[in-house]
């Protein structure tokens, strides 16, 4: 299920002043409170003038949050836009999850308001998404992660987060069946050398130009969830970083494993030589 089918946005404008925001949310998805972001068309932060209270979760991704299932309304102020009597141009950027354990990347949508009107609104479409180019079928498990670059910064690896076993099983079964390679990069932010492969290394054109086809895995341990031990027991691995690769077929080429840093280049020829 695609963004746009789990999390189904209204949108209306009652006043000049204010938009009110409606999400539908559909069963086995979450969104999370903190991550709402409001916009003018330049980038202006809008404020929330109703932001309700969502139910609490440990989450494996952030630790203890407030996430909104089934649906939330939220209302935001318009006066900092200007000519409150034109079309209001805003941005909205939320993010949620799935309880099988994939969560979406940053979602930004654009939306043109008249006053008094329902919509209609655009989506600008994902801000991340993984090197796999999925295919039009809403029913594509990958289709939430296209490959638009508006938003994403260059040097930044857009990753699909893996939070179970479930989820990881279900993804290496879509890139099999698609013929493409995989790679799973166990994560975290406190892990100083997986900060020294994120700088120097994941964000080198060599290697982005190696893993161009690959669908691009990450389990992230930063708030060491419960969640991820089995899926360090799974491999063997204690802690971060480590670097698996998976070839077309779906198997793991464990001879290509990287444990630790690695520059560029001997990273880029381990990928050709994984992935093959």
């Amino acid at each position: 299920m695609s963004p746009a089918e789990a999390f189904r946005l209204d949108a209306t404008r009652p006043t000049p002043a204010r938009a009110q925001l409606m999400w539908t949310i559909a069963p086995g998805y979450y969104l999370y409170r903190d991550r709402f972001r409001f916009e003018s068309a330049i980038g202006e932060a809008l404020p929330a003038l109703a932001l309700p209270s969502g139910q609490h979760k440990d989450d494996p991704y952030f630790g203890p949050t407030e996430i909104f299932r089934d649906q939330v309304v939220i209302e935001i102020g318009l006066d900092t836009i200007g000519d409150t009597g034109a079309d209001a141009a805003i941005r909205v950027i939320s993010q949620g999850c799935a309880d099988m354990g994939i969560c979406f990347p940053p979602q930004s949508t654009q939306l043109r308001l008249a006053t008094g009107a329902r919509g209609p609104f655009l989506p600008d479409g994902v801000t991340a998404g993984s090197a796999v180019r999925p295919a039009a079928d809403a029913r594509d498990p990958l289709a939430a992660f296209s490959d638009s670059s508006e938003g994403v910064e260059k040097n930044t690896l857009p990753f699909i987060r893996v939070g179970s076993n479930t989820a990881l099983d279900a993804l290496l079964a879509e890139a099999k069946r698609r013929g493409v390679p995989a790679m799973l990069d166990f994560y975290a932010a406190w892990c100083i050398p997986c900060r020294e492969m994120e700088t120097r290394t994941l964000s080198m054109p060599a290697v982005r130009d190696a893993l161009a086809d690959s669908l691009l895995l990450r389990v992230d341990l930063s708030s060491r969830p419960p969640s991820a031990a089995p899926l360090l027991a799974r491999f063997g691995l204690e802690r971060p970083p480590a670097i698996l690769f998976f070839d077309r077929r779906g198997e793991e080429r464990i001879d290509r494993r990287v444990v630790g840093f690695m520059e560029s280049g001997p990273f880029a020829a381990r990928v050709r030589q994984a992935t093959r």
